[in-house]
């Protein structure tokens, strides 16, 4: 079990993976935080501070390397009031990281119908995770995953990752010019479990919104 402000994490598993969209999105109206983002953006890592067992999570050594859905669920209890606190069963997927050139032409597609299908048909209480290097200028088609992700989830949180790798005056600056591109950011700042825990505690806010 791990407490955050506002937040506990009561338990956490691995449920099942699967190569197609409709096998994995839950049907039931259970709150369900899809995550997405380029390779080697950190997704493993931030998906094991949301499950509050790192190493549940395998970070791949090689960018890539995911090429279907993992589907993972836990039991949050949220609220700031002790005796107001709700409990929570959630999903929280993974994707395939896109934009890795040494996949083969044939992963590449396969990546992106997958991607495709997930974004465009979203479960019926889900929560889109978009998360983003904050050290990195978005290009059109992070944009695009982006706009469609806003126009088709009833919610959208982006994530800033990253973030150790600048200093201070880095971090505000990049936060300032990423906010110009996407709506309301959470930046991730430095490492381990106290770094995730405003992002985490911004998804917290998302799942009062989906129940």
């Amino acid at each position: 079990m791990e407490a955050r402000q506002g937040l506990v994490i009561l338990s956490a598993s691995f449920d099942r993976s699967h190569e197609q969209w409709p096998e994995i999105r839950p049907e039931n109206p259970v709150p369900t935080f899809v995550v997405f983002g380029r390779s080697n953006v950190g997704k493993s890592t931030f998906i094991g501070r949301m499950l509050g067992r790192p190493k549940l999570v395998r970070a791949s050594r090689t960018p890539g390397r995911t090429i279907e859905l993992l589907r993972f669920q836990s039991t949050w209890r949220t609220g700031e009031d002790v005796e107001a606190q709700k409990k929570h069963h959630i999903y929280i997927i993974d994707t395939p990281g896109y934009g890795y050139a040494q996949r083969s032409k044939k992963e590449i597609e396969k990546c992106s119908r997958m991607l495709s299908d997930v974004s465009l048909h979203p479960p019926a209480a889900g929560v889109a995770v978009f998360l983003w290097d904050i050290r990195r200028k978005p290009k059109e088609e992070d944009l695009g995953l982006v706009r469609d992700l806003s126009e088709t989830w009833p919610h959208l949180q982006v994530i800033l990752t990253k973030s150790d790798k600048l200093n201070k005056s880095g971090r505000q600056k990049a936060r300032r010019d990423l906010a110009q591109l996407f709506e309301s950011p959470v930046v991730m700042s430095g490492e381990g479990h106290a770094a995730s825990s405003q992002a985490i505690l911004a998804l917290a806010k998302r799942l009062e919104e989906v129940v």
